[in-house]
C-alpha cells in the first residue's frame, strides 16, 4: 500500500513580513507517494525536470534518517514517487512543500503521532537542506493553508484571508534570473544594519497588513502591503523595471505586490475585481516586453493525505 500527499505552493516574505508572513496557493501542488519496505525512487510531473535524480537520492536518504531518530524508530526504507507539480526555484516554495508533503507520507506509512509541529519541525529541516534556511514561512504555509504568521519557537498563527482576496503569480520564463544558489545569495545581498524609521515603517505596515486580513478591508490591506527592508535591495533579482512595477500598481483592482521569496516571481495582491485586472496587466507586460506568464491562484489549503 502506498501513502500519497499533496502539499500546495506558497509565497512568502508576503508585504513586509519577511521570514514570517507567507501563504499557501492552490496553483501549484507537489504530491510524494512512499511505500513502506520497499526500495525505489520514482520522479514525473511538469517540473520533474528540475530536480537532478542523484540530489533527490541523497536529500530521500537524509530526510529518512532525521525521520527515523526523530521518532526513534529501527530501520526506514521506503520506495518513494514524487510528482512535482510546483516550479523550482522561481520563489514559489517549492523545496518546502515537497518536504511537508514527504514527512506526512512518512508519518502515515509508518503509524507515528506527528503532530503539526513535529512535521513543522522536520520539514523546515528539509527545507534547510535544500534552500540552505529553515524557512518556516513556506513551510508552514505549505503544512496548514492560508495565510500565516510563522516561527520556530511557538506555535505558528492561521489566518484565513477574505474570500475575495486572489493572487496573480508573474512567472519570468527562465533567464539569468533562476540560478543554483540563488536564496542563499538572495540573503546575502540584505543590510546587516538598519534605521529605527525604516524598521518602524515596516513594523506599522505589517500590523494594518494583518489588521486589514482579519477586516476584510482592502485600503488596509493595500497600507499594509509595502517594505522597505528586503524589496529595495532584491529588485535586481528580478526582470521587471520599477517603472513597469509602477504601472501595474496603479491598475484598479491592484492592492499591491511584493517578491515571492527569493524571486523572480512576483505575487500581485488583487481585491474583487479580479475580472480584467488579468488582462490589464498582460497588456502592461507586453507592451514593456516583459517575458513571463501570468498565473492566477487562490489561497490553498493545508496539506492532505491519503492511501491507495
Amino acid at each position: 500500500m502506498k501513502i500519497f500527499s499533496r502539499a500546495y505552493a506558497s509565497t512568502a516574505n508576503f508585504g513586509p513580513g519577511f521570514d514570517v508572513y507567507a501563504m499557501a496557493l492552490d496553483a501549484f501542488n507537489d504530491v510524494i507517494a512512499v511505500e513502506p519496505d520497499a526500495k525505489y525512487i520514482k520522479i514525473s510531473g511538469p517540473y520533474a525536470d528540475g530536480l537532478s535524480a542523484d540530489y533527490v537520492a541523497r536529500y530521500i536518504n537524509y530526510m529518512v534518517g532525521c525521520f527515523r531518530n526523530y521518532f526513534r524508530l529501527d530501520e526506514v526504507e521506503v520506495g518513494v514517487e514524487i510528482f512535482k507539480g510546483i516550479p523550482v526555484s522561481v520563489g514559489l516554495g517549492s523545496s518546502a512543500a515537497a518536504s511537508v508533503a514527504f514527512i506526512s507520507s512518512l508519518a502515515s506509512a509508518y503509524g507515528v503521532d506527528a503532530s503539526i509541529r513535529d512535521i513543522q519541525l522536520l520539514a523546515s529541516i528539509g527545507e534547510e537542506y535544500v534552500a540552505g534556511a529553515r524557512h518556516i514561512d513556506n513551510v508552514t504555509a505549505s503544512l496548514v493553508g492560508g495565510f500565516v504568521v510563522s516561527c520556530l519557537e511557538v506555535e505558528s498563527i492561521v489566518i484565513s484571508p477574505p474570500p475575495w482576496l486572489s493572487i496573480l503569480l508573474l512567472i519570468p520564463s527562465g533567464g539569468d534570473y533562476v540560478f543554483y544558489g540563488k536564496t542563499k545569495y538572495a540573503r546575502s545581498i540584505l543590510s546587516d544594519c538598519y534605521s529605527i524609521s525604516d524598521c518602524v515603517y515596516n513594523i506599522r505596515r505589517a500590523s494594518y497588513l494583518i489588521a486589514g486580513l482579519l477586516r476584510g478591508d482592502p485600503k488596509l490591506i493595500r497600507f499594509g502591503l509595502s517594505d522597505k527592508l528586503v524589496e529595495p535591495y532584491r529588485y535586481k533579482l528580478i526582470p521587471f523595471p520599477k517603472e513597469v512595477l509602477e504601472k501595474l500598481r496603479s491598475v484598479d483592482g491592484v492592492l499591491g505586490m511584493f517578491i515571492s521569496g527569493a524571486g523572480p516571481t512576483v505575487s500581485v495582491v488583487v481585491d474583487d475585481r479580479l475580472e480584467g485586472v488579468d488582462v490589464d496587466i498582460m497588456e502592461i507586460l507586453d507592451r514593456n516586453s516583459v517575458d513571463c506568464k501570468v498565473v492566477y491562484s487562490g489561497v490553498g489549503g493545508g496539506v492532505y493525505t491519503w492511501r491507495e
